[in-house]
């Protein structure tokens, strides 16, 4: 399913086709979970999630200046990762949009619950409904950092 929204100069899609996951993995590495990031990695992340990419209108082609994703079953859970709009864009309600916009995707409109991580844009997110974990003794995780090395050997 094609799904596009348009604001003045600027264009969310989950259009696969309008992403370049060198531009992806570019933008990502400015990030501090990104860092890390291969292209491999990126459009791998992306080809089990729901992607969605922010671009400019630049003179003849899309600039792209923003991504997130959605990780989901399309009923109970999505998890948000990777969102992020590159400084320069930062400022002018873009990041809150991009979130706006991905909850409101067809598919995803309907999941009744959302996680996701953050330690610094907790305001951007509380904006879209989101609150800190009632009680955070229920979540768990499960660090595998030797996978990522061995993964891509």
């Amino acid at each position: 399913m094609s799904y596009t929204r348009q604001r003045g100069e600027y264009l969310i899609s989950c259009d696969r086709a309008l992403l370049d996951f060198e531009e992806v993995c570019r933008l990502l590495k400015n990030t501090g979970w990104g860092k890390e990031s291969s292209v491999d990695r990126v459009a791998q992340a992306a080809k089990y999630s729901l992607p969605f990419g922010l671009h400019r209108h630049g003179d003849a082609s899309l600039e792209l200046i923003g991504y997130g994703r959605a990780m989901s079953d399309f009923v109970t859970l999505a998890y948000l990762m990777d969102i992020y709009v590159a400084p320069t864009y930062r400022g002018q309600g873009l990041g809150l949009w991009l979130m706006e916009v991905i909850m409101d995707h067809p598919e995803l409109r309907a999941v009744e619950g959302w996680m996701l991580e953050t330690r610094d844009a907790h305001g951007l997110y509380a904006k879209v409904g989101f609150v800190p974990v009632r009680d955070p003794a229920w979540l768990m995780s499960c660090s595998r950092l030797g996978v990522r090395r061995t993964a891509t050997e």
